[in-house]
């Protein structure tokens, strides 16, 4: 074996006595319902969430699991972890399938007043999930009321 190779072994063999141990990675998986780890585990392996099971290591707090990454969405250089309550994962998770990241950027800035972002790029992101989720609630579950309801809206500004 090379002295690279072996060097590589050493720093994995490190990082693995570092991660979480299993009977922590438990405790945290029997607080949530089958339904909420079912939302979880979409948000994970999109690799939406500050954390996921793989990388989350012994010191670190396990919510980050269930915190949105959202570094650079609202603004550059700007750190933003958002947590996603146990009651809303599924919700979020729905949005996530609805919409991808998209519909995460929506969430985000409905919990925190409808923050929006320096970039106009992003607050049309926004837009568009609010404008269909307005849609949907008007629709009433109504799928056919949805898919065939003619509606024009602007995006980001007035319209040309």
């Amino acid at each position: 074996m090379s002295e690279n190779t072996q060097e590589k072994k050493v720093v994995l063999l490190d990082i693995e006595s570092k991660l979480a141990k299993p009977e922590t990675l438990q405790k945290y998986y029997d607080s949530k319902t089958e339904d909420q780890l079912e939302a979880l585990k979409i948000l994970w392996a999109a690799e939406m969430t500050s954390e996921t099971p793989e990388i989350l290591y012994e010191d670190d707090n396990p919510q980050l699991m269930q915190s949105l990454n959202m570094n650079d969405t609202f603004g550059w250089a700007l750190a933003w972890g958002e947590h996603v309550p146990d009651d809303k994962l599924v919700e979020v998770a729905k949005l996530f399938r609805t919409y991808g990241r998209c519909g995460l950027i929506y969430w985000v800035s409905e919990q925190n007043n409808q923050t929006r972002s320096e970039f106009p790029a992003i607050n049309r992101q926004i837009d568009f999930v609010r404008q269909e989720e307005k849609l949907w609630a008007e629709a009433d579950g109504d799928t056919s009321k949805w898919a065939y309801q003619e509606v024009n809206y602007c995006l980001g500004g007035e319209q040309s």
